[in-house]
């Protein structure tokens, strides 16, 4: 069987590595997205799991078999994320549903198996600003197109978000509208790789520049349609970095000009509700609410709770009518201004996440070591959804106690402990911007980790990207430190 797998891997080192960089970065440039126009969220899941798998296996498959695999040292090991899991066993084995425990083995196995395939491809060299360069540019078409099918659905800018909301909910590219805008948060920062590229002979230098901030402002234009918070919090972070990065200087200014003018075109009119900005017409929220128009806001969450429990059909995505705006208009600009009067408007601003995350403190308190069992503490969300804590940190700590999200934070650390002494290594070299490009998707991650409780861990696709620049920056490190040693090899960095 091994002679057979063998014969099966027999490609040639680069040829092999060439196949596998581009099944990688195929992969990162569809992870975050759920369905595409003409294909449902069944077929395109089959298709990037079998990408996800080919790419892994002809990585680490050939490693193992010629006996050269090697895992970063210390918590970055298979010891380290072992020792998560039996941080978590405690919660996970009183988790609301059996299946719990499969999905957290999944989600953590395949970060872990995510950051040592690109441990393996940096410490040997393996170029890896094509798989960043070519998920970026993937990603970016995506944005485009969720932008063309939201402008199809809604033709007239002056309806409120409600009805974008609704199309990246029920259809759309991610999950919820905040994990699609945070998706695309975390690619941002690679476009840096597309700065250094030469024009097409015969093309002016500053196309270059012009290309990329125009692809960026599909992906940030996509942030806005879906108002996710996080995500444009993430992507206004990036564009500060643009701006201190010589290499994309540029491109920082010709994004945030973008941004600034997207936003004073569509902002307050379109999505004023999700991100809980003052509603357009305040005068209409002053007058009296009629029995229909009351009626009309009952039946209209009735039809979207309903729907969203509904099945799609696998060749195109439903579409969900949405209430009249009116209805949607005077709804939310009362619950602002109660908000405002019983001095709650931090809580209504952020989502009910201050009153979440005091809650999480309380439940902390009360079982600090085990926990109260993964999925156990329920919370009354928006329109009185049920929902979990929006915070990676303190969601675990509820369901686990407080051991199993330390024991991550130290690997979390140790990632970050890498990438900065990569940076301070190549900072005055070549290979500077890839480092700054690496820190700041692991630092993005993390930010966003604060305000969604199944960012970097408990939905893999989602944060795909950040496991591939974590092993990324590890291994540069570890070559790195391995050519200071005169070591080419750098085997003594890994064991």
């Amino acid at each position: 069987m091994r002679e057979r797998l063998t014969r099966l891997l027999a490609l040639g080192g680069r040829d092999r590595d060439r196949i596998a960089t581009w099944l990688l970065g195929a992969y990162l440039g569809v992870a975050v997205a759920y369905w595409l126009p003409v294909l449902g969220r069944a077929p395109l899941g089959v298709l990037k799991m079998a990408a996800w798998g080919a790419a892994v296996g002809l990585v680490l498959a050939p490693a193992v078999l010629e006996r050269r695999f090697r895992v970063p040292r210390g918590l970055l090991g298979p010891w380290g994320f072992a020792g998560v899991l039996l941080l978590s066993l405690p919660g996970l084995l009183r988790g609301r549903e059996t299946g719990d425990l499969f999905r957290f083995l999944i989600d953590i196995g395949a970060g872990a198996t995510f950051l040592w395939c690109f441990f393996d491809l940096a410490r040997r060299g393996v170029d890896l600003k094509p798989i960043f360069r070519r998920a970026a540019l993937i990603v970016c078409a995506l944005g485009g197109v969720a932008l063309l099918w939201a402008a199809s659905l809604i033709p007239d800018w002056s309806v409120p978000c409600n009805r974008l909301w609704s199309f990246d909910i029920r259809n759309g590219f991610g999950v919820r509208s905040t994990g699609w805008a945070i998706g695309l948060g975390l690619y941002l920062p690679a476009l840096v790789f597309l700065t250094d590229r030469a024009p097409p002979r015969g093309w002016p230098p500053w196309t270059v520049p012009v290309g990329v901030a125009a692809a960026a402002g599909l992906l940030v234009g996509s942030q806005f349609a879906s108002a996710g918070r996080a995500g444009l919090l993430m992507s206004g972070l990036t564009v500060l970095a643009f701006l201190v990065m010589r290499s994309s200087r540029r491109v920082g200014i010709l994004i945030l000009a973008g941004g600034v003018l997207f936003a004073f075109a569509v902002l307050d009119r379109t999505c004023f509700r999700h991100l809980s900005l003052p509603a357009p017409t305040p005068s209409v929220a002053r007058a009296p609410a009629s029995p229909a128009d009351d009626e009309a806001a009952s039946e209209a969450e009735t039809a979207e709770a309903e729907a969203e429990t509904g099945t799609d059909a696998w060749w195109v995505p439903k579409i969900v009518r949405a209430p009249a705006p009116q209805v949607e208009v005077v709804k939310y600009a009362r619950a602002l201004e109660s908000a405002r009067a019983t001095g709650n408007t931090l809580n209504f601003v952020s989502g009910h996440r201050v009153r979440h995350f005091n809650i999480a403190f309380e439940r902390i308190a009360q079982r600090p070591l085990l926990g109260h069992g993964w999925r156990q503490v329920q919370l009354r969300g928006y329109r009185g959804r049920i929902v979990e804590v929006h915070n990676l940190w303190l969601r675990w700590a509820v369901y686990t106690g407080l051991l199993a999200p330390l024991g991550f934070a130290l690997l979390t650390l140790a990632v970050l402990a890498a990438a900065f002494r990569l940076w301070r290594r190549t900072r005055r070299t070549g290979e500077g911007d890839t480092a700054r490009v690496l820190g700041l998707i692991l630092v993005l991650g993390l930010i966003a980790s604060m305000f969604e409780g199944s960012v970097i861990l408990g939905s893999f696709q989602l944060t795909a990207l950040w496991w591939a620049a974590a092993g990324a920056a590890v291994g540069l490190e570890a070559r790195s430190a391995a050519r200071e040693r005169n070591d080419p090899a750098g085997s003594p960095a890994a064991g």
